[in-house]
């Protein structure tokens, strides 16, 4: 099974909800309000609890405390907001998925520490559009969901192998594609952007992004950064040549960087 069929099977047995489609709709409509936003939100507890989870924790650094839904859409911005949904949604597509093929506790983490990473590294790049660094963050590996789904007895030999930067080499070597193409592949088939599509496809070797390559960097950076096995010095984390210069980052900036994620990861852990 090729990559596009692959992902059209995961496609669909796992077609996204309709609270997801809903906010997805409103967001690319310019005449939809925030109002209308917070009323498909408000609907949703699940939803609704994490969303107010976020705004207040030390990520959006607030003065004082947000209970309405509404001024938590207005703060979070649109594609944020639909990839709370999106994670959620996800989540329960995937939650059947055997502890012995993948930890989705720690899969999540994961990403969401990519996705942190990612949104600072971007700050600090002054890239516009950080929301979408932390959407691309937390889907950046959703291949690895599909695969185990569609493959479990593959996949679970291949994660016994998974342990560093050339791991999407022995996805390539065991599937004839990696993760990052599968995931680009069914977020494209769901109907997700091209900006947010490249980086994820191209996390791996930024240089071939055409369309967004700082936000591939940036991306690449991120997950390079999340994976490097506890205690490596910066200047020793393995990244493709000339990715610093293609995100428009210098290495310094991570003290920075990791300190912001400090602050904010133990209110994400809630998240999840």
């Amino acid at each position: 099974m090729n990559v596009h069929e692959l992902a059209a099977s995961v496609r669909d047995l796992a077609t996204l909800p309709d609270i997801y489609l809903r906010l997805r709709r409103l967001a690319n409509d310019p005449a939809s309000t925030v109002g209308a936003l917070a009323e498909v939100v408000s609907a949703d507890a699940a939803l609704s609890s994490r969303l107010l989870r976020l705004v207040n924790s030390p990520f959006y650094g607030l003065s004082s405390k947000v209970d309405s839904i509404a001024r938590a859409v207005n703060l979070i911005g649109t594609d944020e907001l639909c990839s709370l949904a999106l994670v959620g949604s996800l989540d329960g597509m995937f939650s059947d998925l055997p502890a012995t093929v993948l930890d989705l506790k720690a899969y999540w983490w994961r990403n969401v520490l990519t996705a942190l990473h990612a949104r600072e590294l971007g700050r600090a790049g002054r890239v516009r559009g950080l929301d979408r660094l932390f959407v691309a963050g937390i889907l950046h590996d959703v291949g690895r969901l599909a695969a185990a789904q569609q493959m479990p007895t593959l996949a679970t030999e291949v994660e016994r192998q998974q342990h560093g930067p050339c791991d999407w080499q022995r996805q390539v070597a065991a599937f004839d594609f990696s993760y990052a193409e599968l995931g680009a592949e069914l977020l494209g088939l769901w109907g997700m952007p091209q900006a947010l599509v490249e980086p994820i496809a191209c996390q791996h070797q930024p240089a071939r992004a055409e369309h967004c390559p700082v936000e591939a960097a940036v991306l690449h950076l991120a997950t390079r950064i999340v994976s490097a096995p506890e205690g490596t010095a910066d200047e020793d984390i393995a990244v493709e040549a000339d990715a610093w210069e293609q995100a428009r980052l210098e290495p310094d900036v991570l003290d920075d960087v990791r300190e912001r994620v400090a602050e904010c990861a133990p209110e994400f852990r809630n998240l999840l």
